[in-house]
């Protein structure tokens, strides 16, 4: 009978998951140098490999982003939850190229963050780098101090900032998955286009989606009262 102490929860859990996972067909020399070593140097061993591995994740979430731009945003005292997207719509209309009709109050009612009325935001552009996915925006947001704000925010940014947004690339205002508008068995992120000629597009994109370098992560970070922001 083993002396050992049993292992914890947690300790069982991640015995079960390298179990479960161990690759198959694994090269027989590699099998011989596993089963011979000693305990304590497959402790060192695969306590080097899980840090090595968390590093380069955390490299690769926040490298690639490069800011590019920031600008102030500060939502009106009359802001409406439950009509704000009409009337930008409205207030918008003949001079946008385009609003999908799917960008709705009633598809877009619920939202991680609500805006609140004379709430201010400092807004951080990030162009991504190479390709991400969305949680390595979330990742990048908490690291920002960002607030999701889903269509609201981007709303808020083509009525208050339109002339302060990229041209040519697509601008994502982020959500949590379950908030975002399911369309058949897809979540729908919103974003902005700033085109030539002045042509602004209000589209939506597909949550699980892998974005490339045309893509920028609109980051809407709080104001705190006591700081400055333009009107």
């Amino acid at each position: 009978m083993s002396n050992k102490a049993p292992l914890d929860g947690s300790e069982l859990e991640a015995t079960q998951r390298i179990q479960t996972h161990f690759p198959r067909c694994m090269d027989p020399q590699v099998l011989a140098a596993i089963n011979s070593s000693s305990s304590q140097l497959l402790e060192l061993a695969l306590r080097d490999m899980l840090t090595s591995l968390w590093k380069r994740s955390e490299r690769r979430n926040y490298s690639s982003f490069e800011q590019i731009h920031t600008f102030d945003v500060v939502v009106p005292r009359d802001y409406d939850h439950k009509t704000y997207l009409a009337a930008v719509r409205g207030h918008v209309v003949g001079r946008i190229h385009y609003w999908n009709r799917n960008i709705s109050d009633r598809n877009f009612r619920t939202v991680t963050t609500r805006l609140i009325p004379g709430q201010r935001f400092t807004v951080k552009v990030f162009q991504v780098v190479g390709e991400v996915k969305a949680i390595d925006c979330s990742s990048l947001m908490v690291r920002e101090g960002a607030v999701m704000v889903g269509a609201q925010g981007a709303a808020l940014a083509l009525e208050q900032a339109r002339d302060q947004l990229p041209m040519n690339r697509w601008l994502l205002s982020l959500d949590e998955e379950s908030s975002l508008w399911l369309d058949g068995n897809s979540r729908m992120v919103p974003v902005l286009r700033h085109e030539p000629v002045a042509q602004m597009t209000f589209d939506l994109a597909y949550f699980r989606d892998r974005w490339g370098d045309k893509v920028c992560l609109l980051c809407f970070c709080p104001v705190a009262d006591g700081d400055k922001a333009k009107p």
